[in-house]
């Protein structure tokens, strides 16, 4: 199923309230904009898969995962009219491959604050950015990569074991979520604090990886999720995850779309947590640590939540994907579902 810009719009702006304030939303809230298609009924052209907003260059980012592309749209009122035409396009449309402007299956994306883009080229197992992206021409090179030894190498763990430089973005697409030929799909997200550092992840090796400093080292500074930075195994409990994708961050706080457990975690000052058991310290869609989510419909249940995000009043964000919908939690910073009262 092509997931097509009239829903990433949603996104689009719950990304933006990363920045401003607490979001006024009703159920049910029609869109304002679309792109992607010539009208809300059309099926969109895109199988976005990522998005990330450059509030000071006023840019928009979508990552394309079957064109394994990459596209900048101008973000000042009015642009997003029906099929708006990208600015520029990072790779070559059509085309996946290894090399310092291809890509192969981009899914997350994000920008720090000096307008620096981030993709999980997951087809590639890595991670590339491309400084100062607001102004880049359409196939710009990469500034620099993360999961590699080179731009040319491109399996998963860079062809060995899981470390603190490798990712393996290979999953099974959820039913129904993704689907083109012949790109399999490929996960991994990227949120970015405010302090520069990313937090990806890697769910392929359950876990989250978190670099403080990406344009100069290449080597994460903690890991989320497993007590090591060779472990991979995947499980139920207060420190493991089991097949994370989606993350957000607001200040120092972290949520998880931790997917394959049908629940959504919150890790408190994850900007200073150190490798080893980090247990979370909240958990929404389950009541417990101990056992996952029971994937239904409800006010309290996820079925395959795949992404989150943040506003500025804390409201937390969740796409819940089997169940079709994107649901909310207020002040989601002071919630936790494990001592039995389900959020």
């Amino acid at each position: 199923m092509k997931i097509s810009l009239k829903i990433i719009l949603f996104l689009a702006t719950l990304f933006c309230l990363q920045f401003n304030s607490f979001a006024q939303w009703t159920n049910g809230q029609a869109a304002v904009r679309v792109a992607g298609a010539s009208d809300y009924t059309s099926v969109g052209s895109l199988y976005g898969t990522g998005i990330a907003i450059d509030v000071t260059n006023q840019k928009m980012y979508i990552s394309d995962m079957c064109d394994n592309t990459v596209k900048r749209y101008p973000l000042t009122t009015g642009s997003l009219a029906a099929s708006p035409v990208a600015e520029a396009t990072f790779g070559t449309s059509a085309t996946a491959g290894t090399s310092q402007t291809l890509l192969k299956s981009p899914s997350g994306l994000g920008v720090d604050n000096t307008g620096r883009l981030f993709i999980v080229d997951g087809g590639n197992h890595r991670v590339v950015y491309i400084n100062s992206a607001n102004s880049a021409s359409s196939g710009a090179s990469f500034s620099g990569v993360l999961g590699q030894a080179n731009y040319t190498s491109g399996s998963a763990n860079s062809g060995g074991s899981a470390a603190n430089n490798t990712f393996n973005f290979a999953i099974s697409s959820p039913s129904g979520i993704f689907s083109c030929t012949p790109t399999s799909y490929a996960g991994g997200y990227i949120a970015v604090a405010s302090t520069n550092a990313i937090f990806v992840s890697d769910p392929g090796n359950n876990r989250v990886l978190r670099f403080d400093a990406p344009s100069t080292t290449s080597t994460a500074a903690a890991v989320i999720g497993q007590t090591t930075m060779s472990g991979t195994s995947s499980a139920t409990s207060q420190s493991t995850l089991y097949t994370p994708m989606g993350v957000a961050i607001n200040g120092t706080t972290l949520y998880i779309a931790d997917m394959n457990n049908n629940r959504v975690v919150r890790y408190n000052s994850a900007t200073t947590l150190s490798t080893g058991t980090n247990n979370a310290s909240g958990v929404y869609g389950a009541t417990s640590w101990a056992a996952p989510g029971s994937g239904g419909r409800s006010a309290t249940l996820l079925d395959l939540p795949i992404n989150v995000a943040v506003d500025g009043g804390g409201r937390l964000y969740i796409n819940d994907s089997n169940n079709g919908r994107t649901v909310y939690i207020n002040s989601a910073s002071t919630k936790d579902g494990s001592g039995g009262t389900a959020v």
